[in-house]
């Protein structure tokens, strides 16, 4: 699987696609505007949905920048390691507890245990 295109999701299944770097795009309708078999390209950060098999266009909400940059990389953990410049392995904790704060402004100070 490549991508998650949906009528709904919840907020958990969303952000989880997001984190492990499946794109996901919620498009309501879309189920009775595709077939088995159509292929599609879709544009996540300009929320665009194109038909291949048919030639027909939709539009969605895109995805915010910062989760497109999350997807860039391959998911949470590869951008967390990218953006504050840890290599190598580290602490489960640390990465859970990173997760866990989410959208909160805080600072953060992490260190590589090696």
């Amino acid at each position: 699987m490549k991508a998650v295109l949906t009528e709904s999701a919840s907020r958990y299944f969303f952000r989880n696609a997001i984190n492990n770097g499946l794109p996901i795009l919620i498009c309501e309708g879309i189920a009775k505007k595709i077939k088995t078999d159509d292929e599609l390209e879709l544009n996540i950060s300009r929320g665009e949905v194109y038909n291949v098999t048919t030639g027909l266009r939709l539009q969605t909400n895109p995805l915010p920048e910062n989760l497109v940059e999350i997807l860039r990389r391959g998911g949470y953990i590869p951008y967390i390691k990218e953006k504050y410049g840890f290599f190598g392995s580290l602490s489960y904790s640390v990465i859970k507890a990173v997760t866990l704060i989410g959208r909160q402004k805080v600072s953060i100070s992490m260190t590589n245990d090696e």
